[in-house]
């Protein structure tokens, strides 16, 4: 799996694109990484596109992405998933269910632009998707 990512300063928002077969390990690390970024900080909006992740193994490792997300990453901030096919909603949807219970801020949606209004974000169509396709860090 690849994680491409990127921190949008003005909008406080970090941008993340998964690619390939989901590896807990993979995103453990990177979560790891991310939260010792001093950026981090400032961050209380995350786009989260998995269109091009198999989430299979997340959905057989469901508990443990949980457990990880309540007992390493505890900082509140809202997570807005962009997925595009049922397997990948159904998996996004246990996933957020359950950390919404505890209080988490989540939603999913299939289109960039529906992620952009429930981020409230300035930017356009265009210009997020420019930017998705350009992330200038890779994990």
């Amino acid at each position: 799996m690849e994680i491409r990512y990127q921190f949008i300063e003005k909008d406080n928002l970090l941008i993340q694109k998964y690619i390939g077969d989901f590896s807990v390990e993979h995103y453990v690390s990177f979560m790891k990484m991310i939260v010792t970024n001093k950026q981090w900080k400032t961050i209380d909006k995350v786009l989260t596109d998995l269109v091009d992740t198999d989430l299979q193994i997340a959905y057989k490792r469901l508990d443990s992405l949980i457990k990880f997300r309540i007992d390493k990453i505890s900082r509140g901030y809202y997570n807005v998933f962009l997925v595009t096919n049922p397997q990948a909603t159904a998996i996004t949807h246990l996933y957020q269910k359950r950390l919404k219970d505890k209080k988490f801020a989540y939603d999913y949606c299939s289109t960039i632009k529906h992620a952009i209004e429930l981020l409230k974000l300035d930017s356009t169509l265009l210009e997020m998707e420019n930017t998705i396709s350009i992330l200038e860090n890779r994990f």
